[in-house]
């Protein structure tokens, strides 16, 4: 591809993002844009001392979980306790922290209203504690937990050990409430640490991906939402930066070597793959919506309600999602593959009918205007036929078929 290194640099380098903004003179690309992502290749105390120096504090929070403690979470607890007056460490491990007061209401302190995190929990946090900062060492549940108990009460920095997804960098936490999940708006993290070390090693990297590659159809809904609705607030040079970054990502994969069928993974690549992360939570905060990084793909995804990693059906959501926009498609599903990550409604473990079905569904899943919307159910059976999702009925077949 050429220039495949300026688009890299485009992605990965917060003042080419910047650059992108600057260059435009339409009044809609007045976006607040800011990065606070630590890349750490060795031990974690030099980033604690940087984000000390930056946010003074005296008394910590940290969050981690049971597996995720002796891999990275004992590490920053020591490396505070070195530096702070004192330090607190809770080992998540259920819906209710037992070993830390306040949480043992947990459930019935979050109550969720328009998808807001209630003032009473909020309050109890501050009321009942002196921290003065928060650190979540672990995977998704960790991560929205930090997210939930930061907000509005001190500074949030995440340090996830595994990248299923782009969540860790985002504000939007899942919890459950009454049996059921439900999005709220946390804390946004002021801080990232991406251990790389740890991260290179985390089951399903290719999950987190294909949340990456996402980027490719999702900038795409984001801009025919805003041809719909002028509400909608738009950037063109954070879209650019977007589609060119996800190219410039999937190039940067298919270039990677394999061995015993294996890719192999390098510390470039690792970087990339957190900057990709990072960035995506700081356009989500940047625009104050997910609307840029999260389309009909997305949709797809939470209307499919699969087990595995979230980056795989989303995965598959952008191969449809692209070929409905008049994307290239292929090039979106030779790379997922090449990464051993699904392709096929079969490898998702749901039958095509289900597939089919979750892209209908994905239309009323939000009220956010994706490509979805834009096309008929025939439209999207023809998707799904071209793209070989293991369909081996004709478009009108499998279409007459499903109704």
């Amino acid at each position: 591809m050429p220039g495949l290194k300026t688009k890299i640099e485009r992605f990965a380098m917060k003042s080419a993002l910047k650059s992108y903004i600057n260059s435009q003179s339409e009044s809609e690309n007045s976006i607040d844009l800011h990065f606070n992502l630590l890349i750490e290749r060795n031990g974690i105390a030099s980033s604690i001392d940087r984000i000390l120096s930056d946010l003074p504090s005296e008394n910590a929070l940290v969050i981690t979980g049971p597996n995720t403690y002796d891999k990275l979470g004992k590490d920053v607890v020591e490396a505070l306790g070195e530096r702070l007056d004192s330090v607190e460490y809770v080992v998540y491990e259920d819906k209710t922290l037992t070993d830390w007061g306040v949480a043992r209401l947990f459930d019935q302190l979050v109550a969720v209203k328009k998808g807001e995190i209630s003032e009473y929990f909020t309050d109890a946090i501050k009321k009942n504690s002196d921290y003065d900062i928060c650190f979540a060492v672990g995977g998704g549940k960790i991560t929205d937990l930090g997210k939930i108990v930061s907000y509005k009460n001190f500074p949030y920095v995440t340090i996830p050990t595994q990248l299923t997804s782009d969540s860790a960098s985002t504000s939007f936490a899942s919890i459950e409430v009454d049996g059921k999940k439900v999005s709220v708006t946390g804390k946004h993290p002021n801080r990232m640490i991406a251990h790389t070390k740890t991260l290179r090693d985390s089951p399903n990297l290719n999950s987190g991906c294909a949340d990456i590659m996402a980027k490719y159809v999702s900038c795409e809904d984001w801009k025919l939402a805003h041809t719909k609705s002028k509400d909608i607030q738009f950037s063109r040079g954070l879209y650019t930066a977007l589609r060119e970054g996800s190219l410039a990502f999937m190039e940067l994969i298919n270039n990677l070597d394999k061995k015993n069928g294996k890719i192999q993974i390098t510390e470039n690549f690792m970087d990339m793959v957190v900057t990709g992360i990072g960035v995506a939570g700081t356009l989500s905060y940047a625009t104050r919506s997910t609307q840029p990084i999260s389309g009909g793909e997305h949709n797809f995804s939470h209307a499919l309600r699969s087990n595995l990693p979230h980056g795989y059906p989303v995965g598959v959501g952008t191969i449809i999602c692209a070929y409905l926009h008049g994307l290239e498609w292929k090039p979106v599903r030779g790379t997922l593959e090449y990464m051993d990550a699904p392709i096929t409604a079969e490898q998702l473990g749901v039958s095509d009918k289900e597939c089919y079905t979750a892209a209908i569904k994905a239309r009323t899943i939000r009220p956010r205007y994706t490509i979805l919307k834009n096309v008929t159910d025939y439209q999207i059976g023809k998707a799904m036929k071209k793209q070989a999702l293991s369909l081996k009925a004709s478009s009108e077949q499998f279409y007459r078929l499903l109704h």
